[in-house]
């Protein structure tokens, strides 16, 4: 329930689809996982069941504090005078305070996560990174909100961050996010591909050189660590470094301090390290191919992100943000049928699929509306007659309840909670394709 105060000077606005959004993600206690915090509005938090937000704490009183988002980068937070006070960040507050994305907020033995995703052309504030080079982060599933709201809240610490997901997702989008919402916004923010670095000149990379290093080394060159000094190092698919690196990184992690190629100095580092890899490292560190002790120093804090395919939120609202960004001068729209055409894909490349697709069929659509004979590229059939997105849609739902079921053992609870949906829907589901398991025979 909202709490409407008398003294509100702005009543509710409706927002479109990619409007800014406002959010109190819970990360510790009992009650609702997210709140939406409806812009102009006053979300109440205490132990009365009509609170928007609430708390079954006897510390905590019936009407403890009140959240307000204005539709900007902050979020007014109130103590109504409760008996135990509000915290922030762990220090007890004295009346008001705005709050910025990724501030913890206490009340009780409750925390939460205030989190603000808003798009600098709608407020003025600072751009937060999207895909590289492609705009402000657009976000809107639940499952990728949870992640922005834990990568805000490690964002204040020091803490190594190990983010794993498949190829595509936008691991650099949310290490970019840590390092912008982090007291380290200011310094470098250094990314490297693991995977792309060249045999034999990957030492030179990470610790840089002095000249005579090596044949053609003839200027003095920092490495990636100094040249990410104060800010952030992100390591992407840390998975591809050889064994002779694997090492050399341990050490560094461990002594923070890097000796260039050539040199018996040593330097001083003061980096944050975030890597990123689509492998499960664990299943590397059982074939021998990943040390465990270097996945012990990468696996402070682990954030997974999710696959398109399970944000099914976010696809046509990235669909609509890079149309735009295509065709910045049209009013191209997506009709209905494209946009159900789009959910219904499995994305296997993910965002960086999903945003090749929108270039080529932007380049090649006919009219200013983006129908479903504009689409190109997707691997699934299109619909040539009646039918055929039913089946497209069939086949995109049997692989996706295929494969959680398979991730999670068989179990439907679990499965269902995965895929977004409930246990009786993921039954009928499982009934109509063909999926449902015999009952177990009977013996005698």
């Amino acid at each position: 329930m909202i709490w409407d105060e008398t003294t509100l000077d702005e009543r509710p606005r409706e927002v479109g689809p990619d409007a800014p959004r406002a959010y109190a993600a819970l990360v510790q206690g009992s009650g609702p996982a997210l709140t939406d915090l409806p812009r102009g509005q006053v979300v109440s938090i205490g132990r009365s069941r009509t609170s928007g937000i609430p708390v079954h704490d006897d510390a905590v009183s019936r009407l403890h504090a009140t959240l307000r988002w204005d539709g900007g980068s902050t979020v007014l937070l109130v103590d109504r005078a409760s008996r135990n006070g509000t915290t922030v960040n762990g220090q007890r507050i004295d009346g008001r305070l705005e709050l910025t994305s990724g501030t913890e907020v206490g009340v009780g033995g409750v925390r939460l996560v205030v989190v603000v995703l808003v798009d600098a052309s709608d407020t003025g504030s600072e751009r937060v990174p999207g895909l590289p080079g492609h705009g402000s982060i657009v976000v809107h599933d639940e499952a990728m909100l949870r992640v922005l709201a834990l990568a805000d809240r490690v964002a204040r610490s020091a803490a190594t961050v190990l983010l794993v997901g498949e190829t595509g997702v936008g691991k650099e989008v949310v290490a970019r996010r840590i390092h912008d919402s982090s007291a380290r916004r200011d310094r470098p923010f250094v990314a490297v591909n693991c995977g792309a670095l060249v045999e034999g000149l990957a030492g030179s990379d990470f610790f840089g050189h002095e000249p005579g290093a090596f044949t053609g080394a003839t200027d003095p060159r920092p490495g990636c660590f100094e040249m990410a000094d104060g800010g952030t190092l992100l390591l992407d698919e840390v998975s591809e470094l050889g064994p002779a690196m694997q090492v050399r990184l341990l050490r560094v992690l461990q002594e923070r301090e890097v000796t260039r190629l050539g040199s018996t100095r040593a330097v001083k580092i003061d980096v944050r390290i975030i890597a990123a890899t689509n492998s499960r490292l664990e299943v590397l560190v059982r074939a021998g191919r990943f040390r465990e002790d270097l996945l012990f120093r990468l696996d402070v804090v682990r954030i997974d992100v999710p696959p398109l395919r399970e944000r099914p939120a976010d696809i046509v609202p990235l669909a609509r943000r890079f149309l735009r960004e295509m065709v910045p001068d049209a009013a191209v729209h997506l009709s209905d049928a494209a946009a159900e055409a789009l959910r219904a894909y499995s994305w296997p490349g993910n965002i960086r699929e999903l945003r090749n697709v929108i270039e080529r069929s932007a380049v090649e659509r006919r009219t200013d509306v983006l129908d479903l004979r504009d689409i190109v590229g997707l691997e699934a059939p299109r619909a040539t007659s009646c039918g055929t997105l039913r089946d497209s849609v069939d086949t995109t739902e049997l692989a996706a309840i295929s494969a959680a079921l398979d991730a999670c053992s068989g179990n439907q609870t679990r499965a269902a909670r995965r895929l977004g949906i409930s246990r009786r829907a993921l039954i009928y589901k499982m009934e109509r394709l063909g999926l449902k398991p015999p009952p177990p025979s009977r013996r005698g």
